[in-house]
């Protein structure tokens, strides 16, 4: 692959679900990590889409799938622990588009409160009010 436009529509061809390709998360480094399995990205047919009508900031929502990946224990092999902590990596160094971190995070943790129906994210006050 010559460029990361080639490895994006390469991707997209074999159906991974991308996020886009202009956005800061979308490196040619964790490209070269997705196509070397370095890193996990999904297909688009494991992910199951849950609505979110009202979503935390994307800081946020980056922060609940990383401590979600870290904290996480029963991996099914040592291999997709790797490619998930790589992914976890990015995140914090990139933040994703947030319609893609949550299509992540209902993929991971599709029961997630966020996901439920009433769900409406309430800032932190602030406490010299």
């Amino acid at each position: 692959m010559r460029n990361k436009a080639h490895f994006h529509r390469a991707f997209e061809a074999d159906s991974y679900w991308m996020p886009d390709r202009k956005s800061s998360f979308c490196t040619k480094a964790w490209l070269e990590e997705v196509f070397f399995e370095q890193c996990w990205c999904p297909r688009k047919a494991e992910i199951s889409f849950q609505t979110c009508l009202n979503p935390p900031p994307g800081r946020l929502v980056c922060d609940m799938i990383c401590r979600m990946i870290e904290d996480k224990t029963n991996w099914d092999t040592a291999q997709l622990k790797k490619q998930f902590l790589r992914l976890a990596v990015h995140m914090r160094r990139h933040l994703p588009p947030r319609e893609w971190m949550l299509g992540i995070l209902s993929h991971l943790q599709s029961d997630n409160p966020i996901f439920v129906k009433g769900y409406r994210y309430q800032p932190p006050r602030d406490e010299r009010a």
